[in-house]
């Protein structure tokens, strides 16, 4: 049975300094019952937030990486560290991957070689990926481009065409 001046979360006006206090609480406790009580309402609202402001968290994220480069650097290696055997695991994975798509007739010094004359700040890419959602492109000289690394982070797993 509650004792009397005690609301619903068991909280007593007594036990606190002030009635600003109190209430801070109380509202604490309340966004956390309603939380709970909503939890799959607000996880599919937040999904579908999500998806429609892709773009935005995007270059937040973007400038957050770019303000705390150091950090970011920091957090890396921890985590290189923490977990070696998944990075080499997805790095043979990648290289199997590769070898399969590596057609018998490919021209594998004229690959090499377009490794080799990379330019310095510029990153080899399959402008088809090797394993893309939709398709997945072969590992042969005419799939291989030159970009920035910035370029290369943002096209990701994806096919895109550079117009310029």
């Amino acid at each position: 049975m509650p004792i009397k001046g005690q609301n619903k979360f068991g909280l007593l006006l007594k036990d606190f300094n002030s009635y600003k206090d109190y209430k801070k609480e109380y509202d604490r406790l309340e966004k956390k019952n309603h939380r709970i009580a909503h939890r799959e309402q607000i996880k599919e609202y937040n999904k579908s937030y999500y998806n429609n402001n892709k773009e935005y968290f995007s270059e937040v994220n973007r400038d957050w990486k770019n303000k705390n480069k150091e950090l970011v650097k920091e957090y890396n290696k921890q985590y290189t560290e923490k977990n070696r055997s998944k990075i080499n695991a997805k790095n043979s994975k990648y290289r199997a991957s590769k070898l399969q798509a590596t057609p018998v007739w490919s021209d594998m010094k004229a690959i090499e070689k377009f490794y080799m004359d990379c330019p310095i700040g510029y990153e080899v890419d399959h402008i088809i990926p090797l394993k893309g959602k939709n398709v997945s492109g072969l590992h042969v000289l005419n799939n291989l481009q030159y970009l920035t690394k910035s370029e290369n982070c943002r096209k990701r797993n994806k096919v895109m065409l550079w117009v310029y």
